[in-house]
């Protein structure tokens, strides 16, 4: 598993656009904050690390861009492949 930091939106009224996933990419990016990549499913944003002290020091970053409109978590993203999940295998 790779350690993630999600990001949900609180109500109906905060979508997760892409304006909003821009200004968390150069957020990122201007800090130096390393990550695999950025992944959009419907209101959930997650953000994958490659390591644990990452994954926290940009959880507490995040908060204070995004909150309260949104949530910001720490979580565990799988990392097998897809042809590896289509064949039924987990992590």
């Amino acid at each position: 598993d790779d350690p993630a930091v999600q990001i949900a939106s609180n109500t109906s009224e905060a979508k997760l656009t892409n304006d909003l996933v821009v200004k968390i990419k150069n957020v990122l990016n201007q800090h130096h904050f390393q990550y695999h990549n950025i992944e959009v499913t419907g209101n959930n944003l997650l953000i994958r690390f490659s390591d644990t002290d990452t994954q926290f020091k940009a959880q507490a970053f995040l908060k204070s861009i995004v909150e309260p409109q949104y949530t910001v978590a720490i979580n565990l993203a799988p990392a097998t492949p897809h042809w590896l999940q289509w064949l039924g295998a987990r992590p």
